[in-house]
């Protein structure tokens, strides 16, 4: 079920019901229109409050991203404070082991890979990400070039504010 103190908009509580049973039913887009389209509503009611919610679930991406962002600051801020307070460790103890009934702390050996030049490193020794370049293909395409395993489809583009 969600929480709506996200909500901006309120809305009627018969679509919201149906809204609710898609999320909690995971019905497909279809079925939600059918359910919708059975509620005895005005139309361009529905159409509204359809909307409002699209409304609301965007702010709701808003605050939600913000809120990773700041998560994320904290937790490499948070990193970066173990890291330096493990160098200290590691300087004081200079390798040896430390236990207390709280606390341990012990060494091991660890290799780690520099890499000191990246350009002069060959060919075996480099991972290229492999993905479709979109862009290329697309304007491949447009321009007459004959694409195996694409093509472009055209669609609509819906807009909500």
């Amino acid at each position: 079920m969600r929480n709506y103190q996200w909500e901006i908009y309120k809305i009627d509580q018969s679509i919201r019901e149906v809204l609710d049973i898609q999320e909690d039913a995971c019905l497909p887009e279809s079925d939600v229109k059918d359910m919708l389209d059975m509620l005895k509503m005005d139309k361009e009611d529905l159409i509204e409050q359809v909307g409002l919610e699209y409304k609301n679930l965007e702010a709701q991406v808003v605050v939600l991203k913000d809120e990773m962002h700041s998560l994320k600051d904290r937790k490499e801020d948070a990193e970066d404070r173990m890291r330096k307070l493990k160098d200290i460790l590691t300087e004081w103890l200079d390798g040896k082991k430390f236990e207390t009934g709280k606390v341990k702390v012990t060494f091991r050996k660890a290799e780690e890979t520099i890499i000191d030049d990246f350009e002069n490193l060959s060919d075996e020794f480099v991972r290229i990400k492999y993905e479709p370049d979109k862009t290329a293909i697309k304007k491949a395409i447009k321009e007459g070039v004959k694409v195996e395993g694409a093509h472009i489809e055209t669609k609509k583009s819906c807009t909500i504010k």
